[in-house]
């Protein structure tokens, strides 16, 4: 059973967390139980090191075989076996440190990955990650999984930067390591790299590409979300913008032949292509959530500005195509913890598209996106999606010392529906952002008929309306302030 789970590691997350060597760790696994059947316990620290991965892999893998309670469990013993062993400080503390990170953002432990993230930064820096191989000896295989693991590191750095709002630890002036060599790899001290045939797909074409968009949002981080660099920002939109095309453009030969809209990338399974449903399900997201980050800063602009509606509308497509692909994705663990955090993406892609009918209501303008979901299916699955999240806080395997997030997640569902109600309520005057929403924290309450829109009662709970007489408390979902949005962009 333990093999089989190992197995499963490589063969789920091999194509965007390629950090462990799959023979290498096998042969780990060999010899530690085959020891341990002849009544040796007496395990070296290099031993006790790969046993923390392998027990690190089993908590993984039964995460995502919604098994929480083995999860957990797996994780309190790579948890001791981290103290029974030294810090090495090397490369294999860092591949734990790395597992320990995956584990922590599938479960939803935002606080120690903060933590967790900073020290794989660290230790990556001070064993020269971030520089060129021609900097050090070492063989070939050992430097293509040097190349894998920091460009690992690279992505977990920014994952955290986008989900807590927190500036990047990574500053790409500072890296000159090339991008991995697009070769499937088992052994790090091969001296020969096994390149593929002309053709023939390997894990390491998903992760590249994965890696090239993420050097994509991190230059979007940088010149539209820092302190200080927020100027041109048009200028800094439509270079990104670009920049994220030619991206699609370079994935195209991982799509079936015909895909042509932007929105394929999230649509049904790929039945004439040679990669997983997942991987190309998670670079379609992620391009979705790249749209996101570089065109909402417009929304900032004047309504009179040319940018905005261009930028609106692309932020209304791309949310749209988010809701479609964690609602079509539901059951997988995968996509919804790794990056972005789901609730949050999930609230902001439903606020695009109801902030774009308001513009346009307000405006009298004719919308400019016509959206293949209206609005009551984008409100029936945003609130379908952020109360299974709500319902899993409170569920076995997740570390839920407080309930804010619960509290947020009522608070969000309880808005989406007050936004609804307005849209369906009678045309007796027209609605707008800055009108008839509650402020937070006036203990505003009002009552949804869920059943007239298809939301099962089952889904929300015992009542047959989502949070009736909710006291809405303190929680700032930094929508509604007066003045938030006074950037100095253009």
């Amino acid at each position: 059973m333990y093999l089989h789970q190992l197995v499963k590691f490589f063969h789920v997350w091999s194509s965007i967390w390629p950090i462990l060597m799959k023979k290498q760790l096998l042969d780990s696994f060999h010899r530690i139980f085959d020891r341990i059947e002849q009544g040796d316990t007496h395990l070296s620290g290099e031993d006790v090191t790969s046993l923390r991965q392998i027990f690190l892999l089993l908590s993984i893998t039964s995460c995502h075989d919604h098994a929480h309670d083995d999860s957990r469990m797996y994780y309190d013993c790579a948890f001791k076996c981290a103290h029974l062993c030294p810090q090495t400080g090397d490369l294999s503390e860092l591949q734990s440190i790395l597992l320990t990170s995956l584990y922590l953002q599938l479960t939803r432990q935002h606080a120690p990955w903060i933590g967790i993230s900073g020290q794989a930064v660290r230790l990556a820096q001070s064993l020269g990650l971030h520089r060129h191989s021609r900097r050090f000896k070492f063989c070939a295989g050992e430097v293509e999984l040097r190349k894998r693991i920091w460009w690992c590191v690279y992505a977990v750095d920014i994952a955290c930067s986008i989900v807590h709002g927190l500036p990047k630890m990574i500053q790409d002036e500072d890296v000159d390591t090339d991008l991995p060599i697009d070769a499937d790899l088992d052994d790090s001290t091969t001296a020969d790299l096994p390149l593929p045939l002309p053709g023939e797909p390997t894990n390491m074409e998903i992760f590249i590409s994965y890696i090239r968009l993420l050097k994509i949002i991190s230059a979007c981080l940088k010149s539209l979300y820092t302190t200080t660099k927020r100027r041109n920002g048009v200028t800094k939109i439509t270079t990104l913008d670009q920049e994220l095309s030619v991206w699609r453009n370079s994935i195209g030969h991982l799509q079936p032949r015909g895909a042509e809209r932007d929105e394929e990338l999230v649509e049904g399974p790929r039945t004439n292509s040679n990669y997983h449903y997942f991987e190309m399900e998670f670079l379609g997201f992620l391009s979705n959530v790249a749209l996101l980050l570089i065109h909402q800063p417009a929304l900032t602009f004047d309504q009179k500005h040319p940018q905005f509606m261009k930028s609106l509308s692309t932020c209304v497509n791309a949310g749209s195509n988010i809701l479609r692909t964690l609602d079509h994705n539901k059951d997988d663990i995968r996509l919804h913890c790794l990056l972005p955090n789901r609730s949050s993406i999930v609230f902001k892609s439903a606020l695009m598209c109801f902030y774009h009918h308001w513009i346009c209501t307000s405006l009298s303008l004719t919308p400019t996106v016509d959206l293949d979901m209206s609005l009551e299916k984008i409100s029936n699955i945003a609130t379908r999606l952020l109360q299974s999240h709500k319902v899993e806080l409170g569920g076995p395997g997740i570390d839920t010392t407080s309930e804010l997030d619960r509290h947020t997640l009522s608070t969000a569902i309880h808005l989406i529906w007050e936004f609804w109600s307005h849209h369906e309520a009678p045309r007796t005057a027209s609605f707008s952002p800055h009108q008839s929403t509650p402020r937070l924290g006036q203990g505003h309450s009002t009552y949804f008929h869920t059943q007239a829109i298809g939301i099962d009662s089952a889904e929300l709970g015992a009542n047959s309306r989502p949070e009736a007489s909710m006291e809405i408390g303190h929680v700032d979902l930094g929508i509604l302030d007066e003045g938030l949005l006074d950037f100095d962009w253009l």
